[in-house]
């Protein structure tokens, strides 16, 4: 049965098609899923909203090959600049997965290519039963 991930209302995703394999069960094994993203109302990103910019879906074990639910347990985030207009472009990369944590860091940089806001995260790894 699919499932609504409510997120998905506010922000439209275009996910890079070579992160994409662990969709046909062969994860690139890099740990990494890039895309642009905009919000669905059409309105331009501001500081807040960077923050759901920073924490897209899918997280980025999938391209391990760990599916399933990866909840935030830490989250520090780095607003650097007012984004220009229009999308921005997302890098979400796993740096350390191990026994049910992951690191992960993420990059969002504006339409005129400007760094406009990075984090860093702890989140569980939760693979389905």
């Amino acid at each position: 049965m699919p499932f609504r991930i409510p997120l998905m209302d506010v922000v439209e995703q275009r996910l890079c098609p070579d992160d994409l394999s662990f969709l046909t069960g062969r994860p690139s094994g890099r740990g990494r899923i890039a895309g642009w993203q905009r919000l669905a109302s059409g309105a331009d990103w501001d500081p807040l909203s960077l923050l759901v910019a920073l924490d897209p879906v899918p997280p980025a074990s999938y391209d391990l090959g760990v599916p399933g639910w990866a909840p935030t347990v830490q989250f520090s985030a780095y607003i650097r600049r007012l984004p220009a207009p229009g999308p921005v472009r997302a890098l979400l990369q796993a740096t350390e997965v191990t026994g049910d944590r992951m690191d992960e860091t993420a990059h969002v940089w504006d339409a005129k290519g400007r760094l406009a806001a990075q984090a860093t995260q702890v989140a569980a790894v939760r693979p389905p039963r």
